[in-house]
């Protein structure tokens, strides 16, 4: 899990690295349109080439043979309640930090902003390391519960403490030290996740399978190709060769 939601810190840096470049050298409005292009091209090529695995699990059913409802089961499930809220506050100071440090920063405290890009690029870039690292911790002890409080208290702590600096060498030291914290509790909590439900609740009826185990589009743009009816015929009688006369 540390591995996979690395993703979302590494395009965080990505982004902070390139739209103040593209900013000062273009507009706002070129990186709009990059990132969104990049986005619409990566959908297309994943639904076609992206296939969905197979379905290890058993879908859960009640005694009378029906499948609970999915909504009820997650809803009345207490621990994942008080876990959805544990992400939520969790996300709000790491998106919220995301989404307005650049424009604090620069409105705030004066800084330009291929700076206030920059300090936001460290406190993301950690994560890319942290998250893995975090991950393992977890593994190694045996509990993601612990250390994910743990690290969503110290993330509240150094998150307010990071509000009261106002020069670009402290901000620059804290920004790593916030990252750690900011994004480490992400591997914790999605871990804990199955833990708490079980996958029959939401595993969907198998998909019919596929020949040579193509993905369903690329199947699809086949069968429509084989069932397209044949060109229609000419029945205009071509004129006698000579030897036929």
């Amino acid at each position: 899990m540390g591995l996979f939601t690395s993703a979302t810190s590494l395009g965080t840096v990505i982004a902070n690295t390139v739209v103040p470049w593209m900013i000062n050298h273009y507009s706002w409005h070129a990186s709009y349109h990059l990132f969104g292009a990049i986005s619409v091209v990566t959908a297309v090529a994943c639904y076609v080439i992206i296939r969905p695995g197979p379905v290890v699990n058993q879908r859960a059913t009640n005694r009378d043979g029906k499948r609970p409802s999915a909504w009820k089961t997650l809803t009345t499930n207490r621990d994942l309640m008080l876990l959805s809220l544990a992400g939520f506050g969790g996300f709000w100071g790491t998106y919220g930090f995301v989404t307005w440090s650049d424009a604090l920063l620069i409105k705030g405290h004066g800084v330009s902003s291929t700076t206030a890009g920059f300090i936001v690029a460290i406190f993301a870039g950690v994560a890319v390391f942290s998250k893995p690292l975090i991950g393992m911790l977890g593994d190694k002890v045996g509990s993601a519960r612990k250390p994910a409080i743990v690290i969503l208290a110290l993330f509240a702590v150094i998150l307010i403490f990071f509000g009261t600096l106002d020069n670009v060498p402290a901000l620059l030291i804290a920004a790593p030290v916030l990252g750690l914290v900011g994004y480490g509790y992400l591997p914790l909590i999605v871990a804990m996740i199955p833990r708490l439900v079980s996958s029959g609740v939401t595993v969907p009826p198998p998909a019919p399978p596929t020949p040579s185990g193509r993905s369903p589009a690329l199947s699809s743009l086949s069968r429509s190709a084989r069932s397209s009816p044949p060109p229609a015929r000419s029945w205009r009688r071509s004129p006698p060769s000579p030897s036929d006369r």
